[in-house]
Order: C-alpha cells, then sequence, then structure tokens
C-alpha cells in the first residue's frame, strides 16, 4: 500500500511540474517524496539560471587546446560553470549548477562530432553538495543504495566543489 501512494503522489508531482514547466523524471522505486520535491525545486533554479544566463557576469576560467571553463556569477555568487572539452571525436558539455554556494545539479552531454548524435546524457541532483539522483543515458537511474552511487557521490562532491572554488578565485 505504501508503494501504491507513494507512486500516486511522484505522479502527481510530475503532474504538477509539467504544469508549471518544471516535471522531473523519478525512479518510483527508489525516488522518495522528499527527493522529488527536491529535484523539482532544483528544476525551478535551473530553469531560472539558463533563461537568465545573458544577464550573469560570464569569466573565463580556463581556456587551451582541450577546451575551456566558463563561469558565471549574479553579483559575487556563482550560479553555473560550463566546461567544454572535445575527447577523441566527442565533444562534452558539461554544467555544473549552483545555489547558496552549494552545487545543485549537474548536467553532462557528449555528442559525436562526426555524425552529431548524442552519445551519453547523465543528469545528477544534489541536496547538500550530495548526490541524490542520478540519471544515466536513457534515463536509467542509478539506484542510491548501491556502492557505484556513493562511490559517484563522493568524486562529484569533490570535483563539484574543486569547481567552484577554482571559479571563486577568478
Amino acid at each position: 500500500m505504501k508503494n501504491i501512494t507513494i507512486t500516486i503522489f511522484v505522479f502527481i508531482l510530475l503532474f504538477s511540474g509539467a504544469y508549471s514547466q518544471t516535471a522531473v523524471m523519478v525512479d518510483p522505486k527508489t525516488t522518495s517524496i522528499e527527493t522529488a520535491q527536491k529535484m523539482i525545486g532544483i528544476n525551478k533554479l535551473t530553469e531560472k539560471t539558463k533563461s537568465n544566463l545573458n544577464n550573469l557576469k560570464k569569466i573565463d576560467i580556463q581556456k587551451d587546446n582541450l577546451g575551456q571553463r566558463v563561469a558565471y556569477f549574479e553579483s559575487n555568487s556563482l550560479k553555473i560553470i560550463k566546461v567544454y572539452l572535445t575527447d577523441n571525436g566527442i565533444e562534452k558539455n558539461i554544467e555544473w549548477y549552483y545555489s547558496d554556494e552549494k552545487l545543485i545539479y549537474s548536467e553532462a552531454n557528449w555528442e559525436d562530432i562526426s555524425t552529431n548524435k548524442i552519445v551519453n546524457t547523465v543528469k545528477c541532483y544534489f541536496d547538500n553538495n550530495h548526490l541524490i539522483t542520478w540519471i544515466d543515458f536513457g534515463n536509467k537511474f542509478l539506484d542510491p543504495n548501491t556502492d557505484t552511487f556513493r562511490e559517484r557521490d563522493s568524486e562529484m562532491t569533490i570535483y563539484g566543489k574543486k569547481l567552484y572554488d577554482e571559479a571563486i578565485k577568478k
């Protein structure tokens, strides 16, 4: 009965999110209602940042023959870091979103340069700088109860903090 109630509530969240253009995809087996609500809030923040990108202060963090990193600030508050890399014929575009000095979302899109086809997409949601949802290519959810999820949480948290610190120094 509990699973049915959670599933119904998640669908309500999805419907209300879709109506407000902030729908989130969740795995009803592993996504709690609280996590789904956080994901909707994160989507609202990232959409607001995307729509306001032209009004943010842009700072180049790094640029070389492999790629570049660009940070966007609102006043002194870091909002987004965009990373562009090219590696073995794959163009990697990764966006890291921050709110209140904390990592909240990351999205990576990898495209084959020769075919212009997306070969991988990863979406990660964070709460308090820790991974709460990992959605892999083909909308496959990584179970948050696995060692792999915990390892990725640790790796992403460390790298997200490193990127943040580098951007703030500029």
